[in-house]
Formats: structure tokens, sequence, C-alpha cells
């Protein structure tokens, strides 16, 4: 009889949990594409977000049908500042746009009465405000579940199959945590599981990737000028040479610094066909006037059931241009891999731009901070720039060498061609009698001032940014390429005073006059035209003043009213390493328009020539007008929209 009973109880017991409740929610916690609904791959860690391990969901901020942009109608130069946020594939509770809905499965559970309920909900408050569940059913498309949604006995028994999305990016504000909650009661028993995701970053492209599609500004330097038109002919030249996807895509808005009002970026999750990407284009943390209007087309224009768009509410300066936001490609140093590479941009006075903080909260690229505060405009695509290479590291980085640019125009002189042109552009078509080339010789600009010592502090500068780079990634120097360049103090509006046999040294507290403010807004690339080089250099020859006289010179030195005094340079040639990398051999420079030797430029020469280092062939484009006696250059003037294959996961 003993025996017996406990075979009875064994019995039992065995029954009993046959019949337990048990709810199980999954998503795809591996990252592979797939939930996993029959083995323990996306079970194991699911209620854990990590790293390495965890499930993705997608921002929904695309614009499908163009519903919002096409509401944006506001006048071209009204200067209101609107919350273009608010209106995206995601306001609202329609879904839009369901190829960006992340999975998510219930298992169903066969063993429910009829009276049965369950429900999903996204546990935190400020999650739940900013993630969206939708329950697909049958050929009638997406439903929205709220947090008081029921689910019949039916639905459960079938298994729930739900898609996520969010309204919103990380940001430092919320940083796109969000835990799935799935229960469901049973004639008094109650089961729960849970599920975390998180929102995919949004990442900005590095050069590495392959370019697809660039864009440029149909801009008017004044009324009835053609000089965008063969700004914008030369593009459209080369990226069809590089054998680009798509063509020339022409912004007809009145901002020329088309690298510098937005940053064209991307956010990715895993997908069963393949990643699964939605663009998204970074408007720059600025809302100066004509910033708002940049943004304006930005958001206007650019977006679709494909891209998005993020705005940020705040009044960056200068080093809040995109162009001062580059990228290092995927690497691996000291035990950490950045498979999606990382972000650098530089600081003014060692005070970060606004948009480091968006940059944080992505934390997949995490900013390097480098110290553009010797650079008038202080963007690190002045004197920085990455290259794709083959090599063990997959690439190179090129950086300004302006005692090397110095030593080529000194050896020119000593040949004996102290009398050539030092600036070797030819009149243009699109030239007008209102604009005037430099009539200044090689030997006008090396018997100028402190040259010497200018180069010399612009290199120290350079050199303090390559060690910052070299630790954070590991670079050698067998993998840094230096550009030949020059620099002068930028001429801008701000006026220094001293003897015209005074000693430059680095750190020299000049004598700042006044000049307006522009508080609360970005103090963009100036406009100046110089008449000669050594006007645009700002610094007196030797020959040109008695040692009793003084003369006042441009310095562009510009800083807050706090910050120490600090001399700030810009390109005296247009800078080469201010260009657009188009392919893995391709890339695109302005012309420098050095000094013109044995029948060849001999800064075009030597600059051809550390490119070719990299296995690079180099095109020149003229951006003198343009862009460069605007204190920028091609690469300013330009953005490009690159490949998104690869996985950052």
């Amino acid at each position: 009889m003993r025996s017996i009973g406990k075979a009875a109880a064994l019995t039992l017991g065995f029954f009993g949990a046959s019949q337990a409740l048990e709810a199980t929610i999954l998503a795809d916690t591996n990252r592979d594409g797939r939930i996993d609904t029959t083995g323990k791959s996306d079970h194991t860690g699911k209620d854990t977000w990590t790293e390495t391990s965890g499930a993705l969901l997608l921002a929904n901020i695309g614009d499908s049908n163009r519903r919002c942009s096409s509401n944006i109608t506001t006048f071209e130069f009204d200067e209101t500042l609107v919350d273009y946020n608010l209106c995206n594939d995601a306001t609202g509770n329609v879904q839009r746009n369901p190829k960006y809905l992340a999975p998510v499965l219930t298992l169903p559970i066969t063993n429910l009465g009829d009276s049965a309920t369950g429900s999903v909900v996204v546990v935190d408050k400020t999650a739940a405000s900013k993630v969206r569940v939708f329950l697909k059913q049958g050929d009638d498309g997406w439903t929205y579940i709220a947090s008081n949604y029921t689910f019949t006995a039916d639905q459960l028994r079938q298994g729930l199959n739900l898609g996520v999305d969010a309204r919103e990016v990380r940001t430092d504000r919320w940083d796109g945590r969000a835990t799935l909650q799935f229960s469901v009661e049973d004639n008094g028993a109650k089961a729960k599981d849970s599920v975390a995701m998180r929102v995919a970053p949004v990442l900005t492209h590095h050069p590495a990737q392959l370019a697809e599609q660039v864009v440029v500004t149909d801009f008017k330097l004044e009324d009835g000028d053609t000089f965008s038109d063969r700004y914008n002919g030369d593009f459209e030249r080369f990226s069809a040479l590089a054998g680009l996807k798509k063509p020339v895509l022409r912004a007809n808005q009145s901002d020329e610094w088309t690298q510098d009002f937005f940053e064209a970026g991307y956010t990715t999750m895993p997908g069963a066909d393949g990643p699964v990407t939605l663009r998204v284009m970074i408007a720059s943390a600025q809302n100066s006037t004509s910033r708002i209007r940049s943004h304006r087309w930005l958001f206007r224009e650019m977006r679709s059931d494909t891209v998005g768009a993020v705005q940020h509410y705040t009044y960056g300066d200068t080093t809040d241009s995109t162009g001062n936001l580059e990228a290092v490609p995927p690497y691996t140093f000291n035990g950490k891999t950045w498979p999606a590479g990382r972000t650098v941009l530089g600081s003014h006075h060692g005070v970060k731009p606004e948009i480091t903080k968006f940059l944080n909260a992505q934390e997949v690229q995490a900013p390097i901070e480098i110290d553009t505060t010797w650079l008038e405009v202080g963007h690190t695509d002045e004197f920085m720039q990455f290259l794709p290479a083959q090599n063990e590291r997959g690439w190179v980085m090129m950086v300004d060498d302006p005692m090397a640019g110095l030593a080529i125009l000194q050896q020119a002189q000593k040949a004996g061609n102290g009398n050539v042109s030092a600036l070797s552009r030819p009149v243009m078509p699109e030239d007008d009698d209102t604009r005037c080339l430099p009539k200044d010789t090689l030997d006008d600009v090396l018997n100028r001032v402190n040259l010497t010592e200018i180069q010399k502090y612009c290199d120290d500068n350079i050199k303090a940014n390559i060690d910052i780079v070299k630790r954070e990634t590991g670079i050698t120097d067998g993998e840094i390429i230096r550009v030949p360049t020059l620099y002068h103090p930028a001429n801008n509006t701000l006026k220094c005073v001293i003897q015209w046999n005074s000693t430059w040294t680095p750190g020299s507290n000049y004598s700042v006059q006044a000049r307006e403010e522009l508080t609360g807004r970005h103090r963009t690339h100036g406009r100046p035209r110089p008449v000669s080089i050594l006007e645009a250099a700002g610094v007196e020859t030797s020959s040109s003043s008695s040692p009793s006289s003084s003369s006042s010179f441009s310095s562009g030195i510009t800083q807050r009213d706090d910050a120490p005094k600090t001399l700030q340079v810009s390109a005296m040639y247009p800078g080469c390493i201010n260009g657009v990398v188009l392919s893995n051999t391709e890339y695109v420079a302005p012309n420098p328009w050095g000094p013109i030797v044995d029948g060849k430029d001999i800064l075009a020469t030597a600059v051809t020539a550390a490119y070719a280092k990299a296995n690079y062939t180099i095109h020149f484009m003229d951006d003198w007008f343009t862009h460069h006696t605007s204190q920028g250059e091609i690469h300013c003037g330009s953005n490009v929209i690159r490949e998104t294959s690869a996985k950052w996961w």
C-alpha cells in the first residue's frame, strides 16, 4: 500500500506541474535577427541588457508619405525656431512604418481557461512614454497596445505577434532602456515574464564606409553669381568618376556650409535578412538665424520613409558645427573593440561642444576630445582626417604638416624662385571685378614677420592632438601621413596692435579690441575677401614698415571674454586635408594653387605625393572664392551619405 501511495502522489505531482501557468515573452536577445521559439538561445539573459546581449529596437522617426515634411511651408527667411522632432512616423499611436518594428513574441499557452486574460506593458514610466507596442492582427495591420489593453484567452493560446518601436532616440534624458512585462491571469493563477530591450544608438559615418551620395548647396554668394554651379558641377563629375550609387543632391537653400549644419548618421538593428537601418540626419546643435533655416530645409527635404532626423535645442557656437565632428574607423585597443569606430570633435579652451551630450548618450562611438582652440573656426576637419587603407589597422590618419609646407616654399626660394607668384590660381569666368586675387610673390610670403614661429606654433598644437589620438587608438607614427600646408593668423574683425619688429611667441597676451558679440548665436565661417596673401595672413613684411611705425593686422583671435588670449589661425592656402573621401582610392581636395616652379604647382605636387602613400588618387577642385576666403574648404561645403551595412553589435 505504501508504494502504491507514493506512485499516486508522483502522478498527481507531474499532472499538477503540467498544468502550471507559465508566461514567456521573447525578443531577439542574442541579436541574430530571429527569435528562437524552440531552443533557448533567446531565453538566456533576456531580462538584462548589456553591450553584447539584449534585444534592440529602433526609434521610428522617419516621415512616410512626407506627412510631416509637406507641412513645413514656412517662408525661407523666417527665423522662428520650430520643434520638428514633434512630428514623425512615431507621433501618436498609428503604425505608419512597420518595417522598423522590432519583433517580440509570446509563446502559446494552450492550457488556458476561457476567462484567462493577459497584458503587455512597458514597466518604467519614462520608458512607457517613449516606447510603443503593437499587435499584428492578420491582414488588418498593427494595433496599438496601450497599458490597459487586455488580451483574450484565444489570443494568448495562439501566442502574440508583437512589434515594438520608440518615439525618440537615445538622449542624455533617456538612455533608451525599456523592459516589456508579459502578465497572464487564469482563474486566480498568475504568471509574469519580462524581456529587456534598448533603443539602438544613432551612429555617425566613418570614412571607411563607402560613399553613396554627396550633398551640396545651391548657394549664391551674391545675386547673379555662378560659383555654385561650377563648384557643384565639379562634385557631380567626381562623384560619377568614383561610381557613387546616387547623383549629387543639391540643397536649394542659402547655407553653403553643407557639412556644418548636419551630420549624416544612421540607426540599425539585426533583422532576419540582415541589418534593418533607418538613416538619421543629425542637425547641428545650433540655433543661429542661418542654421534655423538650414535645419528647416533638412527636416523638410531629407526625411522620408527611410530617413529620419533629430534636432537639438541648444545655441552651440562654432565648435557645434558638424564639420567639427569626424569619426575614427573601427579598431581594437587595450582590450576594447569599437566596431563602429569613434567620433572625434574639438573643444575650445576646454569647453566641449553641446552635441557631446548627445554623442555620449549613444555610447557606442564614445567621443575622442581634441583641442582646436588654436584654430579660428575650430573644426577638426581643418587639420585631421582618417582614410581607409590596405594595412593591418585598416586605416591611416592624415594630419597637416605646416613645417613641411614652409620648407617647400623656402626650398623654392633658395633655388632662385622668389619672384614667382605665390598664388597660381588664374582668373576664371565666374570671377567678377569685385573679386581680386593676391599678387604677392614667394619672397613676399616668406619675408613675413613671425612666419616660421607661427608654423611651429601650429605644428606643436597638431602634434599635441596627434598624441591624444595615439593614446585613444594606439595608432603609430608609421600609420600617420603628414600633409604639407601653411597657416596664418585668421583675417577676422578682431585687431591686434603690435610693433613691426615685435617677436611673437606662443601664449603672447595680445591686446584685443572690442568686437560685436553674437550672444547666443553660432558664429559661422566669416566672409573676408583678402586683397593679398599678406593681408590674409595678417602680418606685415619686414620691408613694409619702418622701425618706428606700428601696424594693425587681422589676427583672428576669437574668444569669450573670460577665455585666455590665444593666437588662432586658418589655412593660408586652401587646406587639402579638408576634402572628401569618395572611395577607397579616390579623394577630392581643394586646389591649393601653390607657386608654379618648373611647370608644376609645388604644393599640389607635395600633397599628391602624400596621398599616394595611402594609395589615393587625388582630384583637385577650386574653392578659392566659394569657401576658402571665408575660412573653409570643400569638406566644409559638402556632406556625404555612406553605406550602413556593417554591424556595430
